[in-house]
């Protein structure tokens, strides 16, 4: 039986290798992307606030709770893992 691992023509895992990312997660591409999104949203948000002014019961909740806890959360974790692949 030949051994398939040695007959493919391209080994992702070299690749892999070489440009130090996990294969299972997202590239540094995907991260850039998240971060840029996540950097406008939390940038529309702060126009919406600033035009509309502060929302009272439970638009506060929807506009900070889902709004801002997605984009800033998603800010923060893109922007460490691109942070962490800097360090390697």
């Amino acid at each position: 039986m030949p051994n398939l691992r040695q007959s493919r023509p391209f080994q992702t895992d070299k690749a892999i290798q070489i440009i130090g990312m996990n294969k299972f997660g997202p590239t540094r591409a995907e991260h850039l992307f998240r971060l840029a999104f996540s950097l406008a949203g939390l940038a529309f948000l702060a126009v919406a606030l600033a035009l509309r002014g502060m929302p009272s019961g439970p638009g506060l909740v929807e506009v900070f709770g889902a709004s801002a806890l997605f984009f800033g959360g998603s800010a923060f974790f893109s922007a460490r893992a691109l942070l962490r692949e800097r360090k390697r």
